[in-house]
């Protein structure tokens, strides 16, 4: 409200009151002279007057009340200290007084000068300048954006400013602040059109500098912001800005690509930060990158790799291109895996898996298989560019990991091939031949073979195709498939390695055909251009086919120069049966013999004395033939000539008119026989001995003897003829059908328990192996002449089964009772594992040196065994025995054993603190021998440590969660790799 006029209220009170006395006429004189000092605003004399009056005078309460009031004013426009204080006081006592309008302009003023703009701005803002004069309205509109600007109310400073703004004596401070909210506001055009006329003024200059460089950079007019920049930071000005600006000086290189340039610039601005954000770093890392500093560049790179965003992905993507430039291939190898796993930014993402997939190819990969890398940048990025050559890169990785199945496949399911890729598909598909008939699977060789066939663009590879379908089928016996495919070949007009065998395999399959005409042709025209390594086996093969054209002469003549060479043995043998052929018992008997002084450890032995024998016996000359016989029983090998020479030797005795004698032969073979047909026979032949001599009862009491009941022996023979039959066909249910029950129909049977192993085997080969165990276990328990087989079925059932404690006692027990060398290989081999897996260190080191030791192993067997035998040192404490096993098996063929050896490498290395030389191991592990997934994996643990050991943090940690994350199924592993990220 507005207070009435003093002087009114004390006009009215004279007129009122008529006349007053000189204290009235005094008093009145003062307040009208305080009253004419405060409308002319001379506020320091309306103090004293004020001062006076409420002091001296005491004046009644009003005007003691508006003589306060005036005061207050007096006191807030001449900037008082306690003015605010009196202020408050008197507003408390008069609360109507804070809408009283005369006061917001002095506290206004008051709260400005005070700095306290936000009070300032609330009073001046309600003041109504429509009563000032223009110089009042100009200064009035100046204070109010002055307020409002240091308010940062940067909207409503913006509209008293610009009113004030054309007048020249503030025409400067309101460029400055105009330009200061629109540069706020980001209208940098603007902006310049308030900042530039301040450039040259002396106190502004420099203050608009710093906005200026930001606003050139803005507006991409980076060598204006470079210049610019350079100035401020040379005057020395703005010391705190001075890493701002060496930043939008750096950036501005950085925009222009004058990378070296930016270098300082960058360096200071992070140099100054104690936090710099990750896109500094990046920024650094790049010039560094350009510049051909890359190892700064990693160290920059490095930094930013925990960001999940975009530029987090471009940083991996960078710090992938660095390590590459230092050859750092497998650390590379990680950055550009992560980046191609983000989704911030699709075209990076794509070019990183591709470098990704690409060096997958050229070091291998210790996270996933090489084709599987490149399989998915085909499937995620279909429209690449790159699709045909990484296409190639695929099928080649296929290859190089010997995963021939899979690079066939890919290739198979590949619609409108390329010629680069028919041709690929052809390559591969006969090197997977060759693959699986070296494996002995030769009908899967044989379909590779076929689609390396259909594809006729490279001819050596479609002859080379033709060669080894033609050997498969030889293999398999399909001998007019082999012909064919040979007969094809020969169309053929080009060289290739196999070219020279050809006519070899011709001569072989006519040979087996026995079309042996053709075979002598072909043999002959091999052996006018013949391979060392055939030569002497198609002279034998020659020698065979005039055998079968019954050119014996020729055979001979051939035979005999074969004597002379490492054939000698066989072309010997072989002649020998020759002159059998042609009559010369004689020769035969006499090369027979020389054959035997000869190779006296030939396996052929006990048939040379056979035969020796058969050829004394056709020339009458019994006796003779009876010692040849009685040398091969004397080796007791089970098999079909030791039985025969059994029977020949009673035969030769009878010829010998030797009954009583001949006659204890077949009492023998029937009792050494008794379980079998043979007891029959040598009865039906003892009993023609007991006719011919009228010893009827003789033969009557001995068959007795031998329990041989006719009708019920001829019940049980048929029964068990009819079983045994059924065996032999492997007809194996109508084997357990036939002889169910058996047991019981016949419980003292001699044949129970062959009986027995009949049920169990017929069973093992149904794959019923529960129903077989118990007939193989009685069939084991006693001696017998199936025992040993009996023993080794429940041997192979229970590891089967993986019962290894079952396993191991039937193995110990063959092993104890069979002088089978196969038996005994078996058991050494499985018990050597058993061993070692039971713990029984020195057991599996003895067992796994007689595997060693044992010529008929292979050499992945023997070196499996070197695999136990390194493991059990190393558990028992003997290291270097260890690691120079290892160190032999690194040439091993076998990938599983290989792979093995370079781990324990890798691991030796890691004890010896070869970091750098262990990762190499393994990096060479996993990129080569991706199949052999366990050692790939317990190889990453020990590679994640030497990253540890060489201060690579985030290899170190990313190789270890690759572990964690991918190879959960090996416990044993993940148990390793928790206890390896501890120390981080």
């Amino acid at each position: 409200m507005k207070f009435k006029s003093l002087y009114i209220y004390i006009l009215f009170t004279t007129f009122s009151f008529g006349q007053q006395s000189d204290y009235y006429k005094q008093i009145t004189y003062e307040i009208t002279k305080a009253e004419s000092q405060f409308n002319d605003k001379a506020y320091s004399a309306v103090q004293n007057s004020a001062r006076d009056i409420l002091s001296f005078q005491k004046p009644n309460a009003v005007i003691a009340n508006d003589l306060t009031f005036k005061k207050v004013v007096a006191d807030l426009v001449l900037q008082e200290k306690y003015a605010l204080e009196e202020y408050e006081k008197y507003a408390n006592e008069n609360p109507e007084i804070k809408q009283e309008y005369s006061l917001y302009e002095p506290l206004g003023n008051f709260y400005l000068i005070n700095g306290q703009y936000e009070n300032s701005a609330y009073y001046l803002s309600k003041v109504l300048p429509s009563d000032f004069n223009e110089e009042e309205k100009i200064n009035h509109y100046y204070k109010l954006g002055y307020a409002y600007f240091m308010s940062e109310e940067y909207q409503k400073a913006l509209s008293p400013l610009k009113k004030v703004n054309k007048a020249n004596h503030y025409k400067n401070e309101t460029d400055y602040m105009i330009g200061h909210i629109l540069y706020h506001e980001g209208k940098y055009a603007q902006v310049m059109n308030y900042f530039e006329p301040l450039l040259n003024h002396e106190n502004y200059s420099q203050k608009v500098r710093p906005y200026l460089i930001q606003i050139y950079f803005n507006d991409k007019k980076y060598n204006q912001a470079i210049e610019e920049g350079k100035k401020l930071l040379n005057s020395g000005a703005f010391p705190e800005m001075k890493s701002e600006i060496s930043k939008i000086i750096g950036e501005s290189y950085f925009k222009l690509q004058e990378y070296k340039q930016a270098i300082p610039y960058l360096e200071n601005y992070i140099d100054s930060q104690e936090n710099p954000k990750a896109s500094d770093f990046y920024q650094l890392g790049y010039v560094y990158y350009v510049n051909g500093n890359y190892q700064k560049a990693v160290d920059n790179f490095n930094k930013i790799t925990s960001e999940n965003s975009e530029l987090g992905q471009n940083a991996y993507y960078q710090l992938g291109n660095s390590y590459l430039k230092t050859n750092k291939k497998q650390e590379a190898l990680t950055a550009y895996k992560s980046a191609s796993e983000m989704n911030f930014n699709a075209k990076v993402a794509e070019n990183a898996h591709y470098n990704y997939a690409k060096l997958s190819f050229d070091i291998g990969n210790p996270f996933e298989s090489t084709p599987n890398a490149i399989q998915r940048f085909l499937d995620n990025y279909p429209k690449n560019p790159h699709q045909a050559k990484m296409n190639q890169l695929l099928v080649k990785s296929y290859v190089k990991s010997n995963q021939l199945d899979d690079a066939v496949n890919i290739l198979k399911t590949k619609s409108n091939k390329s010629p680069e890729l028919k041709n690929a598909y052809q390559e591969v598909s006969y090197l997977n031949g060759v693959r699986l008939f070296n494996e002995g699977k030769y009908q899967q060789a044989i379909d590779n073979f076929k689609h390396a066939i259909e594809i006729t663009s490279n001819q050596e590879v479609l002859a080379k195709s033709l060669f080894w379908s033609a050997e498969s089928n030889f293999q398999l016996g399909n001998y007019t498939e082999t012909l064919l495919n040979l007969k094809t070949l020969e169309k053929i007009n080009i060289n290739y390695s196999e070219k020279i065998q050809l006519p070899y395999l011709f001569g072989f399959t006519y040979l087996k055909v026995k079309n042996y005409e053709k075979s002598v042709e072909y043999f002959e025209r091999f052996l006018n251009n013949p391979t060392k390594e055939l030569e002497e086996d198609a002279k034998l093969r020659l020698a065979d086919a005039y055998l079968g054209l019954n050119n014996y002469d020729k055979a001979i003549a051939i035979y005999d120069t074969a004597e002379e060479t490492e054939n000698s043995e066989y072309a010997t043998f072989q002649r020998a049966n020759l002159y059998g052929l042609q009559g010369k018992q004689s020769e035969k008997i006499k090369t027979l013999q020389d054959y035997i002084q000869n190779y006296p450890n030939s396996d052929k032995k006990q048939t040379a004395y056979y035969e020796i024998a058969n050829a004394y016996y056709s020339l009458q000359k019994y006796n003779d033939a009876i010692s040849y016989y009685d040398k091969v029983i004397s080796m007791d090998k089970q098999n079909e000539i030791l039985t025969n020479s059994y029977f020949a030797r009673a035969d030769s005795y009878a010829q010998l008119n030797q009954d009583e004698r001949a006659i204890n032969e077949y009492k023998s073979i029937a009792k050494k026989y008794a379980q079998t047909d043979y007891v029959k026979r040598a009865v039906s032949e003892a009993q023609s001995l007991y006719v011919k001599t009228g010893n009827v009862k003789g033969f009557e009491s001995w068959i007795k003897s031998i329990n041989y009941s006719i009708t019920n022996q001829e019940k049980e023979e048929f029964v068990f003829a009819v079983a045994q039959k059924s065996f032999s066909s492997q007809k194996y249910q109508q084997t357990i059908n036939d002889l169910t029950g058996f047991d019981i129909n016949f419980p003292k049977s001699t044949k129970t328990t062959l009986v027995n192993f009949y049920l169990a085997e017929s069973y093992y080969q149904l794959k019923q192996l529960e129903k077989a165990i118990p007939y193989f276990t009685k069939v084991a328990g006693k001696p017998n002449e199936n025992q040993e087989e009996a023993l080794l079925r429940l041997s192979q059932i229970y590891l089967n089964q993986n019962k290894k404690d079952e396993a191991f006692l039937s193995l110990e027990a063959l092993y104890q009772v069979s002088n089978n060398p196969n038996y005994l290989s078996f058991c050494e081999l499985e018990l050597m594992h058993l061993y070692a897996e039971k713990k029984q260190y020195k057991n599996a080191v003895e067992m796994a040196n007689k595997v060693i030791s044992n010529d008929t192993n292979s050499q992945t067997i023997k070196e499996t065994a070197k695999v136990i035998i390194a493991k059990s040192e190393l558990s028992l404490g003997e290291e270097n025995k260890a690691k120079e096993l290892y160190k032999e098996l690194e040439n091993s063929s076998n990938e599983a054993v290989k792979a093995e050896s370079l781990y324990y490498k890798a691991y030796f290395l890691n004890k010896d603190k070869k970091y750098k030389e262990s990762n190499e191991v393994i990096f060479n592990l996993v990129s080569n021998y991706s199949e052999q997934q366990y050692w790939g994996a317990k190889s990453l643990v020990v590679m994640s440590e030497n990253y540890f050991y060489l201060n690579d943090l985030y290899q170190a940690n990313y190789t270890i969660n690759q572990v964690l994350e991918n190879y959960t199924e090996y416990s044993d592993i993940i148990e390793e790799a928790n206890k390896v990220k501890k120390k981080f």
